[in-house]
């Protein structure tokens, strides 16, 4: 249910265990009119009232990302939500379904830099030894979206280290990597991303490497790797 409380939006949600009918219930609060901060939030709580490990904790990446406002579009953030569902899958279905989803986001809005950082993330898998597509015509998609995606949104810590992962996986550019690290964490010093482990490691600094890990549990222990 939802009311007017205070100037805001507030929202009961109850979620209901069918088998034990047990009832879990929570309250989230938005701006009047922010119907997208709403959204995800209360996604977020159904999430957490569920245990769903592909829908976002309400302190994991995406729900950051949303409430960051990366995009107006309400239809643009529904196809984004939904392909990172799929991508979350692993598979190469999922990633194929992913980019269909992930591209319709950045048609229906140019400017989301958020989608185009998942967008660009997939194309990484897809044309990785475990993806359905040929490195020549994956990775430069990859390079294209995720260029696209720091420039749109400079300080998306996400699409900073996915940048860097390209530069130090696919062009072997530790230089460039690491500035795009660098950048990622000084905007999000928690940030967990298999790229800033895996560039540690190329560095010889592993002990960074599982410094920077054990951080980013212990602040968001219920968070998906991205």
């Amino acid at each position: 249910t939802f009311e007017q409380v205070d100037g805001q939006i507030e929202a009961q949600i109850t979620v209901v265990d069918i088998r034990s009918s047990d009832r879990i219930r929570d309250t989230v609060r938005a701006s009047m009119g922010d119907t997208l901060t709403m959204r995800a939030l209360v996604l977020a709580s159904i999430s957490e009232s569920l245990n769903a490990d592909r829908l976002p904790k309400r302190n994991s990446g995406l729900t950051g990302m949303v409430l960051a406002a990366p995009t107006n579009s309400l239809e643009a953030y529904d196809q984004f939500a939904i392909g990172r569902y799929h991508y979350l899958k692993y598979t190469d279905e999922g990633l194929e379904t992913a980019i269909e989803y992930f591209t319709r986001a950045t048609e229906l809005d140019p400017q989301f830099g958020g989608a185009f950082s998942k967008l660009g993330d997939a194309y990484l898998l897809a044309g990785s030894h475990q993806g359905f597509m040929e490195p020549a015509e994956a990775y430069p998609k990859a390079r294209d979206a995720l260029l696209r995606a720091v420039t749109l949104s400079p300080d998306n810590a996400l699409a900073l280290a996915s940048i860097g992962d390209y530069y130090a996986c696919i062009e072997s550019d530790l230089e460039l990597a690491g500035r795009a690290f660098d950048r990622a964490l000084k905007t999000q010093p928690d940030l967990l991303h298999t790229g800033i482990t895996r560039y540690y490691m190329l560095t010889g600094r592993e002990a960074e490497g599982f410094e920077s890990v054990e951080r980013s549990l212990a602040a968001f222990p219920d968070s998906n790797w991205e």
